[in-house]
This record gives structure tokens, C-alpha cells and sequence, in this order.
């Protein structure tokens, strides 16, 4: 959805060490001078790699929790973290815990847990 944003340096399993590419549109507008990533982003790019991680379209059906601890700008922050621990429901949906982290794992930016609907 957002063509160039970033780009996938390494793959550990469940975790996904993600290059931001500086100079895309998304951040010439959020904002012009001091670009962060905008949440809506973090949420499609978290739907995307969840798409990787398990060979299905994702759908979310549910944020269920969503905090924000610091924004993450592409200046400071070239490479950030995604990890996901994933757990079926009993109603066939999938329960997703999202962090992302700065590169050295050692910064919270965010935790988000999702309900999401897969399909082949």
C-alpha cells in the first residue's frame, strides 16, 4: 500500500528488522521537517508482515490495544524491529501481539494486539 516505504534487511523468524526509506512521500508529509511514521503505517505494514509470517491474506477485524510510546522518525530511527507472537483463537481468528522496537531492541515505539481473519 505505501510503495517504497520500506524494505525487509533480515528475517528471524517472527521478527523483521525494516529499513524506512527516508525520503519517501509519507514523510515529506507527516511531518515536512521532522517525519514520523504514522501509526495508520505501522498498522499496514504490521497486516503485511503478518501476511509473510503465515502464507495468507490477513485481515484485522479488531485492534484490540494499540499504545504508542515514542514516535519513530526515520532520521534516528533507519531501522526499527517488528516481532509478532501469533496465537490461534478458538473461533478460528488469530490473535497477533505486535512490538516494534528500535534496531538494538532496546526502545519500545509500540505494542499493538490484533484480532485478524486469515484466508488462503
Amino acid at each position: 500500500m505505501f510503495q517504497n516505504l520500506y524494505e525487509i534487511k533480515e528475517r528471524q523468524d517472527n521478527r523483521f528488522f525494516i529499513k524506512l526509506d527516508k525520503d519517501n512521500t509519507i514523510f515529506k508529509v507527516h511531518f515536512e521537517g521532522n517525519p514520523i511514521l504514522p501509526g495508520a503505517c505501522i498498522l499496514q505494514m504490521s497486516r503485511e508482515l503478518i501476511e509473510l509470517i503465515t502464507n495468507k491474506i490477513a485481515r484485522i477485524e479488531k485492534i484490540k490495544n494499540m499504545k504508542f510510546s515514542s514516535a519513530i522518525s526515520p532520521l534516528k530511527n533507519e531501522t526499527i524491529v517488528f516481532s509478532f507472537d501469533l496465537k490461534e483463537c478458538e473461533d478460528g481468528k488469530t490473535l497477533a501481539a505486535i512490538v516494534v522496537k528500535d534496531s538494538s531492541e532496546e526502545e519500545i515505539f509500540a505494542k499493538i494486539d490484533l484480532i485478524i481473519a486469515l484466508n488462503n
